[in-house]
């Protein structure tokens, strides 16, 4: 319910992007895309999103030098934006969690979709509209 929302993703590796877009275009989100950090905040710069899935383990500028960088911007909105860590690698996780509180979630790849979806739905304040079965659904043949 309510607007339509944004999330911008961000994975060096196109397939990660790809798999992580397919995933979310069919519950009507609009998606962007960066395969970088530099382009990350370049594309935050021009419109803030409203979630970021963001990847660890990139060239350059790594998941967390983003995150941090995300913060700094001083742009409105993009200190209390959203941001997901996604990552291959579960110990990332704790990583995280010391120093500047830069992230607000962390989901393991291979990103279960339930488990993605509960954790946007959170971060989004999402209220899902789904379809009810019917009482006595046909039997399969």
């Amino acid at each position: 319910l309510g607007p339509r929302r944004r999330i911008l993703i961000v994975d060096d590796q196109a397939s990660q992007r790809t798999m992580l877009a397919h995933m979310l275009l069919p519950m009507g989100f609009d998606i962007s895309e960066a395969d970088s950090g530099a382009a990350c905040l370049a594309s935050i710069r021009a419109e803030v999103p409203d979630l970021v899935l963001l990847d660890i383990a990139m060239p350059v500028m790594d998941g967390w030098a983003v995150s941090r960088a995300i913060r700094d911007l001083n742009l409105p909105g993009t200190t209390t934006l959203p941001i997901l860590i996604v990552s291959a690698n579960a110990f990332d996780q704790a990583a995280g969690r010391t120093g500047f509180p830069c992230h607000d979630g962390f989901v393991v790849k291979p990103v279960s979709l339930l488990e993605l979806l509960a954790k946007i739905k959170i971060h989004l304040r999402l209220e899902w509209i789904t379809t009810p079965l019917p009482a006595n659904p046909p039997a399969l043949a």
